[in-house]
């Protein structure tokens, strides 16, 4: 991590790229066989910047509904061990549907899925090398279309192994409760939705970036580690809760220089940001 000077400020975004994970080509192993409720509707606020989802969502709905049969619900589910790996980066990629991603599995990845048969089963694949696992959990078609079918993820990782998240959305809502893995870098793309990010104390540096799309972000981040902050929206508002802001940073009250830090990237782009600090 190259380190800022004090002219451009701490930073806080950097860091090389990893290599790209998920080849189908590069010798991955499908795992696979619960319940999750429908996905939520968004309550709007009239005087909410959340207007600007609701169009785009009714569209995704109602793309190739009429008098087709979207088929029954299926469920499944995947257990992932980490084999040799010391370290693991995950790549999540949703096309739309509820995501909720957390602590409390009982080996690497313990998952869940729930999805209308037309849609199809979500991939699992696996590889370790060089003792650093690769894990990729994807949406098996390109459509963004979700219209009423059901498409609900729950991954459960484990306190073990060190977790690099790469984590691409499209339309729905999405819950990250990051609080008691052991996380080493976080990168979220939103899509078109709700986005709730639950952040707590490693003890040690983390960097997070939250990339938005249209929507909705709430991240939420612990009093008693140092976190250092930058926020940038397009067409929306940045809300920041027991935050200081300085010199374009936010900052909460347990940072103080040379200590472990969370530090987080926010770009916006339609919608509402809110920082909230809390135990």
């Amino acid at each position: 991590m190259v380190k800022g000077d004090e002219n451009r400020g701490p930073d806080i975004g950097g860091g090389h790229r990893r290599p790209a994970i998920g080849d189908p080509a590069a010798g991955y192993r499908d795992t696979t066989d619960a319940t999750f409720r429908r996905p939520r509707c968004l309550h709007l606020n009239p005087m909410s910047p959340r207007l600007f989802i609701a169009p785009l969502l009714l569209c995704l709905a109602g793309c190739g509904l009429h008098g087709q049969d979207l088929g029954p619900i299926e469920t499944s589910s995947d257990r992932v061990a980490p084999g040799a790996a010391e370290s693991v980066q995950v790549r999540v990629g949703m096309n739309a549907g509820e995501l909720k991603v957390a602590g409390g599995g009982a080996t690497l990845l313990d998952s869940t899925f729930r999805y209308t048969q037309d849609l199809g089963r979500p991939t699992v694949r696996y590889e370790v090398k060089d003792r650093i696992g690769r894990l990729t959990v994807d949406s098996p078609k390109s459509s963004l279309s979700i219209g009423h079918r059901v498409n609900d993820w729950g991954l459960q990782f484990g306190d073990k192994t060190p977790l690099e998240l790469d984590v691409h959305l499209g339309a729905g809502e999405s819950t990250l409760d990051l609080k008691h893995l052991p996380i080493r870098r976080v990168d979220v793309h939103m899509g078109a939705g709700e986005l709730t990010l639950k952040l707590g104390s490693y003890n040690r540096d983390v960097d997070v970036n939250v990339t938005g799309g249209v929507g909705e972000a709430n991240i939420y981040l612990p009093r008693g580690q140092g976190v250092i902050a930058r926020a940038s929206g397009g067409l929306g508002s940045i809300e920041a809760k027991d935050l200081d802001r300085r010199d374009g940073y936010y900052y909460n009250a347990a940072h103080a220089p040379g200590q472990p830090a969370i530090k987080l990237n926010v770009r916006g782009g339609v919608g509402e940001i809110r920082m909230i600090v809390e135990d």
